[in-house]
């Protein structure tokens, strides 16, 4: 028998964990894309505005969460970096909507420094 080596470099085979975090990523990207639309089509401080923003910053939590352990799984230093960036900009939209007097705190210093 023939057996071939793995084209892509992976740390390890995607496995059922691997698989698992890959349908949870897109179920919260899902998520996220359409709250997302719904929050936009909204006005601004409406309810429905903020309760379709909510959905979207912890969906785009979930999104984070999941492409972090399959970028590391898969050696993929482009999508570790965007998954950074998209989630430190849904948490500064998050950050602006809870600051409503917009003095940044020092969480909101850190994620600065932590970005630059």
């Amino acid at each position: 028998m023939d057996f071939k080596e793995p084209s892509s470099k992976c740390i390890i085979q995607y496995g059922s964990l691997s698989r698992i975090l890959l349908l949870f990523h897109i179920l919260c990207g899902s998520l996220s894309l359409i709250s997302s639309a719904l929050s936009i089509s909204s006005k601004k401080g409406q309810r429905t505005h903020r309760f379709f923003g909510k959905i979207y910053f912890w969906g785009m939590v979930g999104v984070f969460l999941t492409a972090i352990p399959l970028a590391i799984i898969k050696l993929n230093v482009f999508l570790l970096l965007i998954a950074i960036f998209s989630f430190y900009l849904a948490s500064a939209g998050m950050r602006f909507a809870v600051n409503r007097r917009g003095i940044p705190k020092l969480i909101d210093w850190i994620a600065v420094i932590l970005m630059f």
